[in-house]
């Protein structure tokens, strides 16, 4: 089952220089790209990443058992700066 007009197209398409063809290929490629973009990404790019972080398995996190967590964020940065021996903030 041939199309006349992709024939014609190809025939045309055969014709080009090199350097043309790779122009030819690269603009139908993002065209297809483009067509496949509108028709895969219904819905909104924050929607899908919601979606993504709710399949998220936290449970590691809830088992951590942090009451609060800008305490032990503190407690964390406390480790790291006696680690590097160093408090920088405090130089002069």
């Amino acid at each position: 089952m041939e199309n006349p007009a992709l024939s014609e197209a190809l025939t045309l398409a055969l014709r080009l220089s090199p350097k043309e063809r790779l122009y030819l290929i690269s603009r139908v490629a993002s065209s297809v790209e483009q067509v496949l973009e509108e028709t895969t990404h219904t819905e909104p790019w924050g929607q899908r990443a919601e979606r993504l972080i709710e399949q998220l398995d936290t449970s590691a996190w809830q088992d951590l058992d942090i009451p609060d967590v800008t305490t032990w964020l503190h407690q964390l940065r406390d480790e790291e700066r006696k680690q590097r021996g160093r408090d920088w903030d405090e130089v002069s």
